[in-house]
């Protein structure tokens, strides 16, 4: 399904795109439309990606909360532990080490 993984990685990266462009709303919808996208796929690690890239480019707050959960969860039954870190990251500002949208 190449098709399908492009489009979920163009709607991730115009959702981050949007956000840090300064229009939060239309981009948390763009997240979310990514997220669904992601999870549409089957694709657990990449739909946590993206979830990480949502806490980065619109900041730790009610909107992004669900996300960094689950995707804390995923990374957390991975065993993917760097990845928390990052998501970790995200959520204090620091932003060390992660993918940004």
């Amino acid at each position: 399904e190449p098709g399908r993984v492009v489009a979920a990685f163009r709607a991730e990266l115009l959702a981050g795109a949007t956000a840090l462009a300064g229009d939060r709303e239309e981009g948390r919808q763009r997240f979310v439309d990514a997220v669904r996208r992601w999870r549409e796929l089957g694709a657990d690690f990449e739909r946590a990606l993206c979830q990480v890239s949502m806490v980065a480019a619109l900041g730790a707050g009610p909107e992004t909360a669900a996300a960094a959960t689950e995707a804390r969860e995923t990374f957390q039954r991975l065993q993917a532990i760097r990845f928390v870190e990052r998501l970790d990251d995200a959520l204090s500002g620091t932003g060390a080490g992660v993918r940004t949208a």
